[in-house]
């Protein structure tokens, strides 16, 4: 969180009215640091949080390890094993699309 106050300071002072929010605390225990749905629900209401219209200067999430953390690449191939699973658990890739 220091650093988060440090670069709010660098780049000058927040002002009247202003706020920043601050992610910080997101650890579901059995996939600690890794994906997993509870996770996805974390990050989806934190999303919604910082696209909210308001008066918000700066957003930050705070990691304990952002080395642990995975790269872009490494998500869209865990999310791709996911969306497979997901499509033979509920036949979705098979329904038809609206038109």
């Amino acid at each position: 969180m220091a650093a988060a106050w440090r670069h709010v300071r660098a780049a000058g002072p927040l002002r009247a009215g202003e706020h920043i929010a601050i992610g910080r605390f997101m650890i579901h225990p059995p996939a600690y640091q890794r994906p997993s749905p509870s996770m996805d629900l974390i990050i989806q209401r934190i999303l919604a949080e910082y696209l909210a219209p308001d008066q918000r200067a700066w957003s930050f999430n705070v990691h304990p390890d952002p080395e642990f953390l995975m790269t872009a690449a490494g998500h869209r191939a865990e999310m791709t094993i996911r969306f497979a699973i997901w499509d033979q658990i509920t036949g979705a890739a098979a329904m038809p699309t609206a038109a």
